[in-house]
């Protein structure tokens, strides 16, 4: 099989927008941050997540922060006395703090889903500036070692994270929208160990899936992660999820074949597997395919794989296909 064009990527919303790997170098006017203040978190942890600003902006007029993580290892600290107790600062506004302009304090748009818009009067943000802040604790009942995203939402329909600031023209002040580069954060979160009856040997099957379709894009053209990508041909995407184990994910991936055979890292050629790049905020990742290597009309094989510390690898129980159209 000639070598596919594969891109791997997250989404947050499959094939609704491609809107999270980078194709080529692209120039930014400013980069904002997510950080956490520890790398690993054990069950009841509290975990402070601030976002900083990279390049000073002189005269700042607001943001939208809007952001994804994962309601089933993590939730909110919405207390005042708790934070106080836990950290002895008195935030002025809760579940988020701004540290510029004001807010209304931020909220859940949906499950695990957080957002914030920010209203400033072209304050100053020297480089390097802490300018949000939100509170969380790690549930008590996490098992196993799971990896935490947090994912800026940057393509939406609703409200897309943004920074704008002001510049001064001849005819007056104009307010501006930065290209700014907005980075995600990761962590571990450690819980008790699986009881090792419970631990899966396959990903899970309900959260794998394939498919391919026609290419629909207008003028051929994806937009991601800002990026136009041209994509003239037909195109399949796969989705699996990565379960908790006791060891931390070291890889994950998909393996294509024309062959319906066991598919394995040991037995595929290397030019049919690929490696992904990022994962959802719950752990979902998703391949893109396209190219001349997948004829229109011919049947494909998927396997998605994870390989974790201990070095176990573990597959989906079966192979799912796709057939290219027409």
């Amino acid at each position: 099989m000639k070598k596919i064009l594969s891109v791997l990527l997250v989404t947050m919303m499959v094939l609704s927008c491609f809107s999270v790997v980078s194709f080529a170098e692209e120039s930014y006017d400013n980069v904002w941050t997510m950080y956490t203040d520890k790398e690993s978190y054990n069950a009841g942890d509290y975990l402070v997540l601030t976002i900083k600003n990279g390049v000073e902006i002189s005269q700042f007029n607001g943001a939208s922060i809007h952001f994804t993580f994962d309601e089933n290892v993590l939730e909110y600290v919405t207390n005042y006395d708790e934070v106080y107790d836990e950290f002895e600062e008195e935030p002025e506004t809760l579940p988020g703090v701004t540290s510029y302009g004001t807010s209304s304090g931020g909220e859940l748009t949906t499950d695990g889903e957080f957002m914030d818009t920010v209203g400033a009067a072209g304050s100053k943000i020297r480089a390097n500036r802490v300018v949000y802040t939100v509170y969380f604790k790690v549930k008590q009942n996490i098992k196993g070692t799971n990896e935490l995203n947090f994912r800026w939402v940057l393509k939406s329909t609703n409200t897309p994270s943004w920074v704008v600031t002001t510049t001064q023209t001849e005819t007056g002040d104009v307010e501006t929208y930065f290209n700014v580069k907005f980075v995600d954060a990761k962590v571990t979160v450690v819980g008790e160990d699986i009881p090792t009856e419970e631990i899966t040997e396959f990903l899970p099957y309900e959260d794998t899936n394939v498919f391919a379709a026609k290419n629909e894009f207008e003028n051929n053209t994806v937009e991601i992660n800002g990026v136009k990508k041209n994509i003239g041909s037909r195109y399949a995407v796969a989705c699996s999820k990565v379960p908790a184990r006791n060891a931390a994910k070291v890889e994950a991936g998909f393996i294509i074949s024309n062959e319906n055979a066991k598919l394995t890292l040991e037995t595929a050629r290397e030019k049919n597997i690929y490696k992904a790049a990022n994962f959802a905020f719950d752990n979902i990742f998703t391949g893109l395919f396209y190219g001349p290597g997948l004829e229109a009309g011919k049947t494909y094989f998927v396997i998605p794989y994870v390989t974790y510390s201990d070095g176990v690898t573990i597959y989906a129980s079966e192979a799912k296909s796709f057939t290219m159209p027409e």
